[in-house]
Protein backbone atom coordinates (compact mmCIF):
# COMPACT_ATOMS: atom_id res chain seq x y z
CA UNK A 1 0.00 0.00 0.00
CA UNK A 2 1.31 3.30 -0.92
CA UNK A 3 2.02 5.99 1.85
CA UNK A 4 -0.74 8.22 -0.45
CA UNK A 5 -3.30 5.15 -0.40
CA UNK A 6 -3.09 4.98 3.24
CA UNK A 7 -3.74 8.84 3.78
CA UNK A 8 -6.53 8.31 1.63
CA UNK A 9 -7.88 5.62 3.91
CA UNK A 10 -7.31 7.52 6.35
CA UNK A 11 -9.13 10.82 5.32
CA UNK A 12 -12.22 8.77 4.56
CA UNK A 13 -12.95 7.78 7.38
CA UNK A 14 -13.82 11.59 9.12
CA UNK A 15 -17.40 11.81 10.21
CA UNK A 16 -18.52 15.11 9.70
CA UNK A 17 -21.80 14.42 11.53
CA UNK A 18 -20.19 13.75 15.08
CA UNK A 19 -18.10 15.78 17.10
CA UNK A 20 -15.49 14.59 19.76
CA UNK A 21 -14.61 17.93 21.94
CA UNK A 22 -10.89 18.69 23.44
CA UNK A 23 -10.93 21.27 26.22
CA UNK A 24 -6.77 22.37 26.10
CA UNK A 25 -4.88 24.14 28.88
CA UNK A 26 -1.94 25.30 26.55
CA UNK A 27 0.50 24.70 29.04
CA UNK A 28 -0.20 21.09 29.35
CA UNK A 29 -1.07 20.02 25.88
CA UNK A 30 -0.64 16.29 25.68
CA UNK A 31 -2.20 15.77 29.46
CA UNK A 32 -5.20 17.17 28.07
CA UNK A 33 -5.43 15.33 24.89
CA UNK A 34 -4.73 12.29 26.49
CA UNK A 35 -7.21 12.71 28.95
CA UNK A 36 -9.66 13.11 26.14
CA UNK A 37 -9.10 10.24 24.22
CA UNK A 38 -9.25 7.82 26.99
CA UNK A 39 -12.68 8.45 27.13
CA UNK A 40 -15.16 5.86 26.68
CA UNK A 41 -17.09 7.98 23.93
CA UNK A 42 -13.92 9.30 22.35
CA UNK A 43 -13.55 8.17 18.29
CA UNK A 44 -10.76 9.23 16.05
CA UNK A 45 -12.84 9.38 12.97
CA UNK A 46 -15.15 12.28 14.73
CA UNK A 47 -14.60 15.54 13.56
CA UNK A 48 -12.88 17.89 15.87
CA UNK A 49 -13.68 21.02 18.35
CA UNK A 50 -11.18 22.46 20.37
CA UNK A 51 -11.59 25.11 23.24
CA UNK A 52 -8.09 26.21 24.47
CA UNK A 53 -8.36 27.73 28.12
CA UNK A 54 -5.77 29.29 30.80
CA UNK A 55 -4.53 27.93 33.72
CA UNK A 56 -8.00 29.06 35.70
CA UNK A 57 -10.19 27.22 33.22
CA UNK A 58 -10.99 30.56 31.63
CA UNK A 59 -11.98 29.67 27.94
CA UNK A 60 -10.71 31.78 24.94
CA UNK A 61 -12.97 33.17 22.90
CA UNK A 62 -12.34 31.98 19.32
CA UNK A 63 -15.01 29.76 17.88
CA UNK A 64 -13.50 26.61 16.25
CA UNK A 65 -14.20 27.43 12.70
CA UNK A 66 -10.74 25.48 11.74
CA UNK A 67 -8.38 27.84 13.44
CA UNK A 68 -8.00 26.27 16.80
CA UNK A 69 -8.01 22.71 15.35
CA UNK A 70 -5.13 22.96 13.35
CA UNK A 71 -3.09 25.38 15.98
CA UNK A 72 -4.11 21.64 18.49
CA UNK A 73 -3.03 19.49 16.00
CA UNK A 74 0.18 21.55 15.55
CA UNK A 75 0.94 21.91 19.12
CA UNK A 76 0.14 17.80 20.16
CA UNK A 77 2.97 16.90 16.94
CA UNK A 78 5.50 19.16 18.57
CA UNK A 79 4.84 17.34 22.26
CA UNK A 80 4.84 13.75 19.88
CA UNK A 81 7.73 14.84 18.50
CA UNK A 82 10.21 16.19 21.49
CA UNK A 83 8.53 15.92 24.63
CA UNK A 84 6.11 11.95 25.81
CA UNK A 85 9.34 9.82 25.16
CA UNK A 86 8.51 7.65 22.32
CA UNK A 87 11.24 8.88 19.77
CA UNK A 88 14.57 9.27 19.57
CA UNK A 89 17.23 10.15 16.80
CA UNK A 90 17.84 13.96 14.48
CA UNK A 91 14.79 16.06 14.66
CA UNK A 92 14.28 15.33 11.23
CA UNK A 93 14.20 11.77 10.99
CA UNK A 94 12.52 9.98 14.15
CA UNK A 95 12.55 6.83 14.84
CA UNK A 96 10.52 5.03 18.06
CA UNK A 97 11.99 4.04 21.23
CA UNK A 98 11.25 1.94 24.04
CA UNK A 99 9.61 3.66 27.22
CA UNK A 100 8.37 1.86 29.49
CA UNK A 101 5.83 4.87 31.21
CA UNK A 102 4.93 5.48 27.78
CA UNK A 103 3.59 1.98 26.53
CA UNK A 104 1.89 2.10 29.94
CA UNK A 105 0.05 5.59 29.59
CA UNK A 106 -1.22 4.39 25.87
CA UNK A 107 1.01 7.18 24.65
CA UNK A 108 2.14 5.23 21.70
CA UNK A 109 -1.85 4.09 20.91
CA UNK A 110 -2.89 8.41 21.28
CA UNK A 111 0.18 9.54 19.15
CA UNK A 112 -0.50 7.40 16.56
CA UNK A 113 -4.25 8.33 16.51
CA UNK A 114 -3.11 12.14 16.64
CA UNK A 115 -0.95 11.81 14.04
CA UNK A 116 -3.51 10.33 11.67
CA UNK A 117 -6.28 12.49 12.61
CA UNK A 118 -3.85 15.39 12.01
CA UNK A 119 -3.62 14.12 8.60
CA UNK A 120 -7.38 13.36 8.04
CA UNK A 121 -8.39 17.21 8.96
CA UNK A 122 -6.15 18.98 7.26
CA UNK A 123 -3.61 19.79 9.84
CA UNK A 124 0.40 20.03 9.30
CA UNK A 125 2.17 16.82 8.16
CA UNK A 126 4.06 14.95 10.45
CA UNK A 127 7.34 15.52 9.21
CA UNK A 128 9.36 14.48 11.07
CA UNK A 129 10.01 10.49 10.98
CA UNK A 130 12.93 9.00 9.65
CA UNK A 131 12.95 7.78 5.70
CA UNK A 132 12.98 4.31 7.96
CA UNK A 133 10.05 4.74 10.14
CA UNK A 134 7.91 5.69 6.89
CA UNK A 135 8.94 2.62 4.97
CA UNK A 136 7.48 0.33 8.12
CA UNK A 137 4.48 2.58 7.83
CA UNK A 138 4.62 1.22 4.36
CA UNK A 139 5.85 -2.06 4.35
CA UNK A 140 5.73 -3.41 7.65
CA UNK A 141 8.54 -3.93 9.82
CA UNK A 142 9.81 -7.31 8.58
CA UNK A 143 10.13 -6.08 5.03
CA UNK A 144 12.74 -2.82 5.83
CA UNK A 145 16.03 -3.10 5.78
CA UNK A 146 18.22 -1.68 8.65
CA UNK A 147 21.52 -0.27 8.31
CA UNK A 148 24.22 0.68 11.08
CA UNK A 149 23.97 4.61 10.41
CA UNK A 150 19.94 3.82 10.98
CA UNK A 151 20.86 3.56 14.91
CA UNK A 152 20.59 6.61 16.63
CA UNK A 153 22.32 5.38 19.76
CA UNK A 154 25.91 6.18 19.64
CA UNK A 155 27.70 3.65 21.28
CA UNK A 156 25.75 0.85 19.61
CA UNK A 157 26.07 2.30 16.31
CA UNK A 158 29.74 1.69 17.44
CA UNK A 159 30.07 -1.66 18.80
CA UNK A 160 28.67 -2.79 15.59
CA UNK A 161 30.84 -0.98 13.19
CA UNK A 162 33.52 -2.19 15.44
CA UNK A 163 32.33 -5.62 14.36
CA UNK A 164 32.52 -4.82 10.39
CA UNK A 165 35.61 -3.09 10.47
CA UNK A 166 37.60 -6.15 12.45
CA UNK A 167 40.06 -7.52 9.76
CA UNK A 168 41.80 -10.33 11.97
CA UNK A 169 39.50 -12.87 14.40
CA UNK A 170 41.57 -11.53 17.64
CA UNK A 171 39.97 -7.51 16.28
CA UNK A 172 36.23 -9.25 16.02
CA UNK A 173 36.54 -11.24 18.94
CA UNK A 174 37.26 -8.18 21.06
CA UNK A 175 34.93 -6.00 18.99
CA UNK A 176 32.33 -8.73 19.67
CA UNK A 177 33.20 -8.51 23.87
CA UNK A 178 32.06 -4.65 23.40
CA UNK A 179 29.17 -5.94 22.05
CA UNK A 180 28.09 -8.77 24.40
CA UNK A 181 25.01 -7.09 26.54
CA UNK A 182 23.48 -6.00 22.95
CA UNK A 183 24.22 -9.66 21.61
CA UNK A 184 22.77 -11.25 24.25
CA UNK A 185 20.18 -9.12 24.63
CA UNK A 186 19.06 -9.41 20.93
CA UNK A 187 18.99 -13.26 21.79
CA UNK A 188 22.12 -14.32 19.39
CA UNK A 189 23.84 -17.29 20.27
CA UNK A 190 25.63 -18.04 16.76
CA UNK A 191 29.37 -17.86 16.78
CA UNK A 192 30.24 -14.44 14.86
CA UNK A 193 33.45 -14.96 12.22
CA UNK A 194 34.81 -12.91 9.80
CA UNK A 195 32.33 -14.87 7.11
CA UNK A 196 29.33 -14.01 8.85
CA UNK A 197 29.92 -10.66 10.70
CA UNK A 198 28.12 -8.70 7.92
CA UNK A 199 25.10 -10.37 8.04
CA UNK A 200 25.11 -10.57 12.16
CA UNK A 201 25.72 -6.90 12.24
CA UNK A 202 23.06 -6.31 9.90
CA UNK A 203 20.72 -8.32 11.90
CA UNK A 204 21.60 -7.21 15.36
CA UNK A 205 21.10 -3.44 13.93
CA UNK A 206 17.58 -4.92 13.04
CA UNK A 207 16.69 -6.22 15.80
CA UNK A 208 17.99 -2.84 17.94
CA UNK A 209 16.00 -0.56 15.67
CA UNK A 210 12.85 -2.15 14.83
CA UNK A 211 11.95 -5.58 16.42
CA UNK A 212 13.48 -4.67 20.14
CA UNK A 213 10.47 -1.81 19.58
CA UNK A 214 7.85 -3.57 17.87
CA UNK A 215 5.56 -3.57 20.57
CA UNK A 216 5.39 0.05 20.80
CA UNK A 217 5.29 0.54 16.90
CA UNK A 218 2.30 -2.51 17.17
CA UNK A 219 0.92 -0.05 19.54
CA UNK A 220 1.58 2.98 17.56
CA UNK A 221 0.19 2.58 14.21
CA UNK A 222 -3.47 3.53 13.50
CA UNK A 223 -4.26 2.82 9.86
Amino acid sequence: MTLERIMEQIGSRVNNYSIVRFHIIRRNVWDGTSRAMGRSNFSPEKKVDVKFTDDYGTSEDAVDNGGPTLEFFQLCLHEIKDKIGIFEGPSNAKVLTCNSKAMKDNAYFYAGQIMAMTIAHGGQSPCFLSELMYKCLQKGPDNVNVKTEDITDEETRSQLQSILQAQTDSQLQDAVAQAASLISLAGHNVRITLENKQETVLDLAHWYVLQRTRAPFERYVYI
